[in-house]
């Protein structure tokens, strides 16, 4: 008598095993990842931060030009939106916000023209800074 279990794998004796021990599925196989596709998924990256950066310097110049706005119309200073929005641009302007000193003739100094001059320049800086570093970061 011949014993099953140490019989050469044939195909015929493949079919009579279990389906637990036949052969097992076709397996997908995953193609390994191309230089390309890498590529590509690292510019999508490059390209999102890329315009993130240039959005957040779009919002920084935005609400130095409002800061520059509010100060320059004399907005009330009690409402909480104007004095946030003073407070922002003045902390986003850093040292441009006093670069140029304007006085009027009794020699008190002009808030609306020194907003203005400082405030826009500091908005300039960061359209430029944002628009350098968009073009950098982006492939």
């Amino acid at each position: 008598m011949t014993d099953d279990s140490t019989g050469p794998d044939t195909p015929e004796r493949r079919s009579a095993l279990p389906e637990s021990r036949s052969a097992s599925p076709a397996r997908e196989r995953r193609s390994p990842v191309s230089m390309r596709q890498v590529r590509d998924g690292t510019n999508a990256v490059r390209n999102r931060i890329g315009t993130l950066v240039r959005m957040v310097a779009y919002v920084c110049a935005a609400i130095l030009a409002l800061g520059a706005l509010l100060v320059a119309l004399e907005a009330n200073p009690g409402n909480s939106v104007v004095q946030w929005l003073k407070d922002a641009a003045d902390m986003l302007a850093g040292p441009l916000g006093d670069l140029f000193t304007f006085e009027r003739d009794d020699g008190t100094p002009h808030p609306g023209k020194n907003a203005l001059v400082n405030w826009g320049i500091a908005a300039v800086a960061y359209l430029v800074a944002g628009r350098i570093a968009e073009r950098i970061i982006k492939p």
